[in-house]
């Protein structure tokens, strides 16, 4: 049996503080419902479900500050979660990059 736990941490004040906030889940399910009772806190009208939910890989190569294959969490047309340290259920997308354009 392959261990699929992963870890978050939350899109929010400094790297050091989200970093402390993170948690350990076992699939996207645990994480979904786990930021479903947090986002009642302050929202009653967003639904956080493993439908709605998408994680996909952010920036190219580890990241230097903390070692993670650092995945994107968001809900599209609401916007960030937060981050994880690799990809989630196997979901694997294209990268989310910035381009500069040269004019």
């Amino acid at each position: 049996m392959t261990d699929t736990s992963f870890k978050f941490r939350p899109h929010r004040g400094s790297l050091a503080k989200s970093m402390e906030d993170g948690e350990t889940f076992v699939n996207k399910e645990a994480m979904c419902a786990s930021l479903q009772e947090k986002i009642l806190s302050w929202s009653t009208t967003q639904k956080i479900t493993t439908s709605n939910v998408e994680v996909t890989k952010y920036g190219v190569g580890k990241d230097k500050r903390n070692g993670w294959d650092t995945h994107l969490v968001f809900i599209r047309d609401f916007g960030v979660l937060g981050f994880t340290d690799g990809p989630v259920d196997d979901h694997i997308s294209l990268p989310i990059t910035t381009t500069i354009k040269e004019y």
